[in-house]
């Protein structure tokens, strides 16, 4: 097995570009989602007349989820400004080079608890679209050979 030694300083680096990552594709998901489910319910008949006629709610409830994820990803970038900026405050007023960040305040927590919910928020979009456009496909081939 291969293994490295890893300083405290590259893992926290590593896990806020992992971080910054897995920001950046749930606001690309996000919006996929948010154009797509709008574009269908705003959409030409001819062109998506029958899949919004008979998707409008899920594509509703799927650009909604959407939508307080993106909202989720952006408080959980402002409790971790408020965390950080408490964090660089003291270090300031105490004259410190380091110290340690208080993961029991309720701005880290906050932080924590939006970054998992924008999580799991997008990934119940994602699965519930899929299922809802894959599930009107299969009825539609089923129809279509009757």
């Amino acid at each position: 097995m291969f293994q490295r030694k890893t300083s405290y300083k590259e893992v926290v680096e590593e896990l806020q570009w992992i971080s910054d990552r897995i920001s950046t594709q749930v606001r690309s998901i996000s919006l996929g989602l948010i154009i797509i489910s709008w574009g269908l319910i705003i959409g030409q008949p001819q062109i998506a007349g029958t899949l919004t006629t008979n998707l409008k709610k899920n594509l509703l409830i799927i650009g909604v989820l959407a939508l307080v994820t993106m909202f989720f990803d952006f408080l959980q970038y402002f409790f971790g400004y408020l965390t950080t900026d408490r964090l660089l405050n003291k270090m300031d007023l105490e004259k410190l080079d380091n110290d340690y960040c208080d993961y029991t305040t309720a701005t880290y927590k906050l932080r924590a608890f939006f970054f998992w919910s924008k999580q799991i928020l997008i990934l119940v979009a994602c699965v519930w679209f899929l299922v809802v456009i894959i599930s009107f496909c299969i009825r539609a081939v089923l129809n279509s050979s009757n």
